[in-house]
C-alpha cells in the first residue's frame, strides 16, 4: 500500500515524523512531500533529508490560496456556530460586521455558492497535484492543527484524483474550534473517544470513518521509567506552564510571589512561557530580577526575552521574524516529574501533567484585560468536564490560586485517583504505540477502500522527486 505523508509543518516533523508515528507503516512504501516555507528549516530538512523516500518540497503557502483558505475557515466555522459553543464564542469576538457578513454567508446555499467561487479562484497547487498523479499513492495522510494549506491542497488534489485521504489530529480541540472543513478527508484520526464525538456532533463524521489514536508526542511519556530522570532544578519548584490564549501571567505570578513570602514556603516557581503565546494587550513582561521566588526556564528564557521590545512590551511589530520555537520533546519528562504540582491557564500541558500523575492548578478566572482570558477558554468544548478530574483544581477567582497555590505546596489535597486513567476521555492510550495503532487504522481502511494486502509491490516511483 503506497502512501503519501505531507509534512506542512515543522512542528510535524518534529511530533510525527521524530516519535516514530509513522515507523509502523511500510517503510519503502511510505513517501514524505513537505512545505516549501513552514518545514524548510535547514535543520528540519536535515531530519526528512533521512528519510529515504523522501520527495523533497512543494511551493507552500501559496499567496492565491491562503487568503481564501483562512476565509473559508471562518465561513465554516459560522456555520457550525450552532453545534460548537467554542466557535460561537471565538465568532464573537470578531468585529460585528464581520461577524455579521460571515453568518450570512453561511447560510444554506449562499455558503455552498461561495466555497466553490474561493476554491475556483484558490486554484489547485499544480506541483502538488502533479506530484500526486504520477506517484499514484493508495492514500493520503496528514497531521494537521486546522490551518495548514498544503493539506487543504493535497485533499484537494486527492479528491480531484480519486483517493482516500488520512487527516490525523494534531491539538486537542482541533474539531471543536477550528471550524468546520472546506475539503472534508475521508477518514480521521483523532486525540481521544471526546474527540471521535466532536467529529460526529460537530463535524458530522460517520461513526466508521473516525478512531482514536491519541497525539504521537506524548508517546514518550507511556514508556518513561519512573525515577530515570535527574531533576532539571536543585531546588523544590511548581511549574507555571503558560498558555496560548491572551492572560496576564506576569499578574498572576506576582500574586504568587506573595503568597509564598507570606507563607514563608521555601518553594520556587519555574515559569515557562508558552513558545508560541498570542500577543496581549498589556506589557507582561516577567523580569526574574523582581522577584524573588520565580524563575524562567532556561529552555525559553533567549526566545521569550526576544519576544519583547525593549522597552518591556510585547513585540508589537512582527512575531513573523522571530523563528518558531520547538524545543526538544526529551526535556519535559524530567521537568514535569520533578515538579511537586503544575499551574497552568489552559493548554495541553494540563493533559501532559496528568499522565505523570502531577496534581494541577488550573488558573480559569478572568483576568480583567482579555476577552477571551481563562474564565471564557475553559468554558470551551474540549475543556468539559475538567472540574471532575480529581487531582485539578480549577481557580475561578484569583484568591482560589493563592489558597491552592500553599495547599498543593505544603503536600496538601493530593489526588486519590490515577490523573491518566481519568484523562482517558481526552486521550486514547493502550499497550501499543501510537503508530502500531496507526498502522491499524491504514489496514482498516485499506479493506474498506477494497486496496488489497496481497498486491505486488508496486516498483519505486520515478521522476516524482521535487528537489
Amino acid at each position: 500500500m503506497r502512501t503519501l505523508v505531507l509534512i506542512s509543518a515543522d512542528l510535524y516533523v518534529r511530533n510525527f515524523v521524530d516519535t516514530g508515528a509513522f515507523a509502523a507503516l511500510d517503510p519503502d512504501d511510505t513517501w514524505y512531500v513537505a512545505s516549501s516555507g513552514r518545514a524548510a528549516r535547514p535543520e528540519t530538512q536535515a531530519r526528512l533529508e533521512r528519510l529515504p523516500t523522501y520527495l523533497g518540497t512543494v511551493e507552500d503557502p501559496r499567496p492565491r490560496a491562503v487568503d481564501r483558505y483562512r476565509r473559508l475557515r471562518t465561513l465554516f466555522m459560522a456555520a457550525a456556530r450552532t453545534r460548537s459553543r467554542t466557535m460561537r464564542h471565538k465568532l464573537s469576538l470578531m468585529p460585528r460586521l464581520d461577524r455579521t457578513l460571515y453568518a450570512l454567508g453561511a447560510l444554506p446555499g449562499i455558503r455552498q455558492v461561495l466555497r466553490r467561487t474561493m476554491l475556483h479562484r484558490a486554484g489547485f497547487s499544480p506541483q502538488l497535484h502533479a506530484l500526486i498523479e504520477r506517484l499514484g499513492p493508495d492514500l493520503i495522510v496528514a497531521p494537521s492543527g486546522g490551518f495548514d494549506t498544503l493539506v487543504w491542497d493535497g485533499l484537494r488534489s486527492a479528491r480531484a484524483l480519486g483517493l482516500p485521504s488520512l487527516m490525523l489530529t494534531h491539538n486537542w480541540d482541533n474539531l471543536s474550534s477550528k471550524g468546520l472543513f472546506p475539503v472534508r478527508p475521508d477518514y480521521l484520526g483523532v486525540w481521544g473517544d471526546q474527540s471521535v464525538e466532536h467529529a460526529r456532533r460537530i463535524h458530522r463524521f460517520p461513526a466508521e470513518r473516525v478512531t482514536a489514536l491519541g497525539a504521537p508526542s506524548f508517546e514518550q511519556y507511556f514508556r518513561h521509567r519512573p525515577g530515570s530522570t535527574s531533576s532539571p532544578f536543585p531546588f523544590r519548584y511548581a511549574l507555571f506552564a503558560g498558555c496560548f490564549a491572551p492572560f496576564d501571567e506576569a499578574g498572576a505570578l506576582r500574586r504568587l510571589e506573595r503568597a509564598i513570602d507570606a507563607a514563608g514556603s521555601d518553594i520556587t516557581v519555574v515559569y515557562r512561557p508558552h513558545p508560541h503565546r498570542m500577543p496581549r494587550r498589556v506589557p507582561d513582561l516577567v523580569d526574574e530580577r523582581e522577584l524573588s521566588h520565580v524563575i524562567l526556564d532556561p529552555q525559553v528564557r533567549d526566545h521569550y526575552a526576544a519576544s519583547f521590545e525593549e522597552q518591556g512590551g510585547w513585540a508589537s511589530a512582527d512575531r513573523r521574524r522571530l523563528k518558531p520555537l520547538l524545543p526538544p520533546l526529551d526535556y519535559y519528562p524530567a521537568l514535569l516529574e520533578h515538579a511537586e504540582f503544575v499551574i497552568c491557564p489552559l493548554s495541553t500541558m494540563i493533559v501532559e501533567a496528568a499522565l505523570f500523575e502531577c496534581p494541577v492548578i488550573v488558573v480559569a478566572y478572568d483576568d480583567g484585560i482579555h476577552p477571551n482570558s481563562p474564565a471564557a477558554v475553559v468554558d470551551y468544548e474540549h475543556f468539559e468536564g475538567i472540574d471532575r478530574v480529581d487531582g485539578f483544581y480549577v481557580c475561578r477567582r484569583p484568591e482560589e490560586l493563592d489558597e491552592s497555590f500553599i495547599r498543593l505546596s505544603g503536600g496538601g489535597i493530593r489526588s486519590g485517583r490515577p490523573l491518566r486513567e481519568q484523562i482517558r476521555w481526552w486521550l486514547y492510550f493502550d499497550e501499543r504505540s501510537y503508530g502500531e495503532r496507526l498502522r491499524s487504522w491504514v489496514e482498516a481502511i485499506a479493506r474498506r477502500e477494497g486496496i488489497s494486502e496481497d498486491a505486488e509491490r508496486l516498483p519505486a516511483p520515478q521522476g516524482v522527486r521535487t528537489s
